[in-house]
Order: C-alpha cells, then structure tokens, then sequence
C-alpha cells in the first residue's frame, strides 16, 4: 500500500480546485481593499463553501472591531487631540467599493 502525502495550507483542509477557489475569493476580497491574511482568517471561520455575502459581513465585522471608536477619547477631556489625529488620514480608515451598476433598473 501506498501512502500520500497532501500538503494543506494553515488548516484549510483544501486540495486541487479548492486551492483554486480558495485564491479566487482571496482576489475578489483584495479588489475590496482586505488583506489576504483578515480574507483568510474569515474564511477559516466559517468555512470555503460559504457565500460570498456571510464572508463579507464577516470581514466588515472583525473590521469594526479593530477600528477602536472615538467618542470614549473625547469624554476624558481630551477629544482636541484625538480630533487632530482623526482629521489628518481619515482616508485610512475607508475601504474602496465597487460601483458596477448591476442594480440599475433600465
């Protein structure tokens, strides 16, 4: 009897197309401006055959978690400071989105 060894990525349990499927979905949610490694992480949670828009609310889930909110700076009496800092890259906490148009009536 022979005995094969199947190398799989970081617990994923995937071989062949998966890996393939894997990547693809890995694509789609960089176009969106996720890394690899938050897309990854949700897909671990909750599994590769899921659909796209659980993964989604995931990614923008454990997004809000680790934005940490402003309002509690601003109550100690130091919200002049923080509002400065918040003013200078609010762009890096936006995400790109993706307008294509297929909700467009005709």
């Amino acid at each position: 009897m022979q005995s094969r060894c199947y190398h799989q990525p970081a617990g994923l349990g995937q071989d062949g197309p998966d890996l393939r499927d894997l990547q693809m979905k890995v694509d789609f949610f960089r176009k969106l401006g996720y890394s690899s490694q938050e897309v990854k992480a949700a897909l671990r949670k909750l599994g590769l055959g899921t659909d796209t828009n659980a993964v989604l609310g995931e990614l923008v889930r454990s997004g809000a978690k680790a934005v940490p909110s402003s309002s509690s700076d601003s109550d100690d009496g130091g919200g002049q400071a923080s509002t400065l800092e918040d003013t200078t890259e609010p762009e890096s906490d936006l995400k790109p989105i993706v307008i294509d148009g297929s909700n467009v009536a005709m």
